[in-house]
């Protein structure tokens, strides 16, 4: 794998100017008040050969360990924990298509004229243009080691931002990790 996409990957989550989205759901169900151990599962197959970089799937489990710490969860290496946890990593592309009135608060294809018609004027202002970026999003898993079904699920997600260097793109998923794991347990 070249250094780029490895980077561009661990930028995962990046940006000054983009930001962190989070959003997490859970098992209404599911009793997270006595959860005091947990194991990791092995990390989800993306399917993705940019993301099974070994790099990043080294960075993520201690973040994540780090976090459940300073909540007061216990990480076993043998035994039976309370719950499990499992994280993928996905790249996706975005399009976004954008005319030159949206650009200027126009967001509409009509104009309403004095007699109170729609009307399209000035066709050219209203050639399309288009932007492509990728979206990198860290899904976070907590599972019932009895069932071995998922009862709460946190998603980050940011446009990436190629241009981070390394040191800025591990703070920025350490920072995504933080506000994700915020919303675990479910209050």
């Amino acid at each position: 794998m070249n250094r780029p996409v490895t980077w561009l990957i661990l930028g995962l989550l990046a940006g000054c100017a983009t930001p962190i989205n989070v959003a997490a759901t859970h098992n209404e169900s599911a009793e997270f008040a006595g959860l005091r151990t947990y194991a990791w599962l092995p990390p989800a197959d993306s399917g993705d050969p940019r993301i099974q970089e070994d790099r990043i799937m080294k960075l993520v489990p201690p973040l994540v360990d780090a976090q459940m710490a300073a909540k007061g969860y216990r990480r076993l290496e043998e035994g039976q924990p309370d719950f499990q946890v499992r994280y993928y990593v996905l790249l996706q592309v975005a399009r976004t298509m954008t005319t030159a009135m949206q650009e200027f608060g126009q967001h509409s294809d009509e104009i309403w004229t004095p007699d109170y018609a729609p009307r399209l004027q000035y066709q050219e202002a209203y050639d399309p243009y288009g932007r492509e970026y990728e979206i990198g999003e860290l899904v976070i898993e907590v599972h019932d080691p009895k069932t071995k079904e998922p009862i709460w699920r946190g998603f980050a997600w940011a446009e990436l931002d190629p241009d981070d260097s390394q040191t800025k793109s591990r703070s920025t998923i350490e920072r995504a990790i933080k506000k994700l794991l915020k919303k675990f347990p479910p209050q």
